[in-house]
């Protein structure tokens, strides 16, 4: 095995949360963008519990990373896709 930085083996878990994310939500349009955050967001959180259930200070802050990372590209594919909210515009304005 590769003998990679801790950083760099922090890292790769949230870029697979966020490509899983983005494939999900291209390939499952008709499926509501809330349900696809709340089932990413619970896939983030079980995958934490299993991974490390002893370690529950770092477990809480990976979970967090590995669960924004999926919904920020979730909601970056939905905004590709559909087009920026206007509410969201008028925010930015």
């Amino acid at each position: 095995m590769h003998n990679l930085s801790a950083s760099v083996q922090a890292i790769g878990i949230p870029v697979l949360f966020a490509a899983c994310g983005a494939v999900g939500r291209f390939t499952f349009q008709m499926v509501e963008t809330r349900y696809q955050i709340l089932t990413f967001i619970a896939l983030a959180a079980a995958f934490e519990l299993l991974r490390r259930p002893t370690a529950i200070n770092g477990t809480l802050w990976r979970g967090m990373a590995n669960g924004a990372a999926a919904v920020g590209a979730i909601i970056a594919v939905k905004w590709h896709l559909e087009g920026i909210s206007p509410l969201v515009l008028r925010l930015m304005a």
